[in-house]
């Protein structure tokens, strides 16, 4: 599952970085240039995601002897994984277009169409593994069945309907819009991929200390984690979309207030955040470990650290998001990169060598808290140059544009 979720983030960045790139333009008012780097940007994810279809179908008995599988394991995955791959272009086309929809002003469609094909894919799991028995093949079809109405239903809304700023027509023949988007969107493309690594890291850690009630504890963190998270990246990408037209309008004072009143937000939100996870960690711990005693006093020794991340989690996701809206894809994906893999690395092999599985739950809230001082750094460098300001100050006449 891991593998087809990293193909999927190609979408996930081409969305990203190419909604960054659309708005800007937008913003500059220069409509028909965004219509067709928009196009472009399509037409050329469906021809790259084919062609990473076809070799995921050829090669998917190679890369699950390379991850280990074996036996009924090997058998039961490669069923999964070639019947996913059919349906891997719709789901590469879905991340796409839950980035382009906001930006073509349609967000209640996007929700709709994400919630459809949530819906579509667990009744089909249903219908198709309780009903008719298919097990992984059902599980599969249903998963490509969600997959196909998400990322189907917006290409042919797109390719009909020509009322709105952005649909499918005469494409840019640039290719540094390609190179533009895939910079802009580096940032989240390193964030999903570097997960695995640091899962990976984790459970090693924890295995070697805890044991498989470590790895446990670990698995309800990281779900609340997400939860919480989801705040935190449902408001950077709605507000990068503003900042990307604003930045194309070179209106700096709306620039400004946009930046500080963020901050603002996303200092608040962090607080919140803190003190709800600190107050429902005995309930959550509960609901997930309450069925074993040891298990549920190390997941809430765990909580109540690991949900210092939070006070520190918001600056650098909106920091990543705040410089690909400013199409500077260099410095979002420094961010995610540093975040992600460099401080947590860092941590995650030093912290437990001293603290032990205290070391474990610290390791994430101090890479968020240095992330975090590292991103209030690259606010201040770059404030003259895009013309922000200072978050205490007022907006600044920019040196130059990117």
């Amino acid at each position: 599952m891991s593998v087809l979720m990293i193909i999927g983030t190609v979408g996930l960045m081409f969305g990203s970085g190419g909604s960054a790139l659309i708005a800007k333009f937008m913003g500059m008012k220069e409509d028909k240039k965004a219509r067709k780097v928009f196009s472009q940007l399509t037409y050329t994810l469906v021809i790259l995601s084919i062609i990473i279809c076809i070799l995921g179908y050829l090669f998917m008995p190679n890369i699950l002897h390379m991850l280990g599988a074996n036996g009924v394991m090997f058998d039961e995955a490669l069923v999964y994984g070639k019947i996913s791959l059919l349906g891997m272009t719709f789901f590469i086309l879905q991340y796409y277009f839950q980035a382009l929809m906001i930006t073509a002003g349609h967000p209640t469609l996007n929700f709709m169409v994400t919630i459809g094909a949530g819906i579509t894919n667990m009744v089909l799991d249903y219908v198709f593994i309780v009903l008719f028995g298919w097990g992984v093949s059902g599980a599969a079809l249903a998963t490509i069945s969600g997959q196909f109405l998400g990322g189907m239903i917006p290409i042919a809304y797109f390719a009909f309907n020509r009322k709105g700023t952005l649909y499918l027509g005469q494409a840019a023949a640039q290719l540094s819009n390609l190179w533009q988007t895939c910079l802009n969107g580096a940032s989240e493309l390193m964030t999903n991929l570097s997960q695995s690594l640091i899962g990976i890291l984790f459970n090693w850690q924890l295995l070697r200390l805890a044991g498989e009630d470590g790895v446990a504890s670990y698995g309800v963190l990281m779900y609340v984690s997400m939860i919480f998270g989801a705040f935190f990246y449902g408001y950077s990408i709605g507000i990068a979309l503003v900042i990307s037209y604003k930045y194309g309008a070179n209106d700096k004072k709306q620039l400004h207030e946009l930046y500080t009143r963020s901050i603002w937000i996303v200092l608040i939100i962090s607080l919140g955040m803190f003190a709800l996870a600190e107050i429902l960690a005995p309930a959550l711990s509960d609901l997930f470990t309450g069925y074993d005693q040891g298990l549920y006093e190390m997941t809430l020794e765990g909580f109540y650290i690991f949900s210092f991340a939070f006070l520190a989690f918001g600056i650098s996701v909106f920091g990543s998001a705040f410089f690909t809206a400013l199409n500077n894809g260099p410095i979002s994906a420094l961010i995610s990169f540093v975040r992600t893999v460099i401080f947590q690395v860092i941590f995650i092999l030093i912290l437990p060598q001293f603290l032990g599985i205290i070391g474990i739950w610290l390791s994430v809230p101090a890479a968020e808290l240095f992330a975090a001082l590292m991103t209030c750094y690259l606010f201040k460098k770059y404030e003259g140059k895009y013309g922000y300001g200072s978050f205490f100050g007022s907006a600044r006449r920019s040196e130059s544009r990117l």
